[in-house]
């Protein structure tokens, strides 16, 4: 009976790693049993068995480090359960393979390879390192295997070697103009971390929580855009005193099929308005060129228990109001259950953060690269606003455009927030 090699392929651009294994050698499973899962910073991902059979091999565990190509599980298929077409695989991918004996292992194969305690000594193991670990290490003139690893197994991450280098950026800056450079022990961002723990826990009770893989992530991306990308926030506020009278008219009268309207589907048609009219916010920065966009597909920040995941609407200025909300609806379900799809997460020109269920008046979002623009919303509140004869109550809505200033100047950031508040203000203008 053949075996079969189950790999994730859902991550094709970006490692992920092994967050559950539910099977061991020997158990047998049926078709599409979940074996495990694993997630990557954008999806999370189930791994079913493509046919029933015997678990043979689990060559993975929990928090490891994994690739598309990683083999993650073997199995020995039924006669009567032949393994499905990898084709026909929705988060796995499988190759079918002819047992073979393995040769027995030389005795040196077997003996544990000497390992150092500390890089530089002639019995210093190889370095565990993804490639582009190793090619920002050769751009900043680093000695890789002087750097200690917090990944599995010891795996060299990008944190692992800025930390390195800031160590010795900081030790050369402090240092005597007299002290000879002497090989050191360098401090891991691990024993960082366990470091800032104790000193804490001296004042009262702490817990550790470790970072989810989406979380370091996001964490990861906002800290670069915001220290990459020259931020600058416009504030305004539209006056949706009539839109929200005619929203709540459109769901009295919805029916049965119908989806319930929220706000959130008329801002997102008001931007991709918007967008047509301003082509230079409908754009992407790469390097020294701006490249503008013939489509519009709008993000939409979703806050999850899990993190902040931002799923594509994709043309937008081709749907209608009801189309809008129920593309919203589903994608807001893929996420909260953690069913989006890599595709889901894709090819937004820009991206729209609702903060109106939560409150507040205004805030700065950080842009979401390589995108050069984002809308921020605030709740609504009910203020006066002279007509030219008296004060009238009238519903406004602030909103918060941050744009980058290489790729968008602040007149055009200004006149393009000014042209989503008329459109919100009377949604007839996204017609003409």
């Amino acid at each position: 009976m053949p075996l079969i090699e189950i790999t994730c392929s859902e991550f094709k651009e970006s490692e992920g790693s092994v967050t559950s294994v539910t099977v061991a050698p020997g158990q047998l499973v049926s078709r599409d049993q979940v074996l495990g899962s694993a997630e990557n910073d954008k999806v999370s991902v189930d791994i079913p068995a493509p046919a029933a059979g015997i678990v043979r091999e689990v060559l993975t565990k929990t928090a490891d480090t994994i690739g598309a190509h990683t083999v993650l599980f073997r199995i020995e298929t039924s006669e009567d359960a032949p393994p499905q077409p990898a084709t026909e695989q929705k988060s796995s991918t499988v190759q079918t393979i002819e047992p073979a004996v393995a040769p027995e292992p030389a005795p040196a194969e077997l003996a544990e390879p000497a390992q150092s305690a500390w890089p530089g000594s002639a019995s210093f193991r190889p370095t565990h390192a993804s490639p582009s670990v190793r090619r920002i290490a050769l751009e900043w003139g680093a000695d890789i295997a002087r750097v200690r690893g917090s990944g599995p197994h010891q795996r060299v991450l990008e944190r692992d070697l800025k930390d390195h280098v800031r160590t010795i950026l900081a030790r050369a800056a402090s240092a005597p103009a007299n002290a000879s450079l002497q090989p050191s022990r360098t401090t891991t961002a691990a024993e960082a971390r366990d470091a800032a723990t104790e000193a804490d826990s001296e004042f009262g009770p702490v817990e550790v929580r470790p970072l989810s893989l989406l979380r370091k992530t996001a964490a990861r991306r906002v800290t670069e855009s915001a220290s990459t990308i020259p931020h600058v926030t416009q504030f305004g506020a539209a006056d949706i005193t009539e839109l929200e009278r005619w929203r709540l008219e459109l769901n009295a009268e919805a029916n049965a099929a119908q989806v319930k309207l929220t706000l959130l589907p008329f801002i997102l048609n008001a931007c991709a308005a918007a967008l047509r009219a301003f082509p230079e916010l409908n754009a992407s920065f790469r390097g020294d060129k701006l490249v503008l966009k013939r489509f519009v597909h709008i993000g939409f920040a979703v806050d999850t228990p899990h993190g902040l995941l931002v799923p594509v609407v994709r043309d937008v200025d081709q749907l209608s109001i009801t189309e809008l909300a129920r593309a919203v609806r589903e994608l807001t379900q893929k996420a909260v259950h953690r069913k989006l799809t890599t595709s889901d997460l894709r090819g937004g020109c820009f991206t729209v953060s609702s903060l109106g269920s939560i409150g507040g008046r205004a805030f700065t979002p950080i842009i979401n690269p390589p995108e050069v623009a984002i809308l921020g919303v605030s709740r609504h509140s009910m203020e006066a606003r002279w007509d030219g004869e008296r004060f009238q109550p009238r519903l406004m809505l602030p909103l918060s455009l941050s744009y980058d200033h290489r790729a968008v100047d602040g007149a055009a950031g200004a006149r393009f927030l000014a042209h989503i508040g008329e459109l919100l203000s009377d949604l007839r203008r996204a017609l003409l």
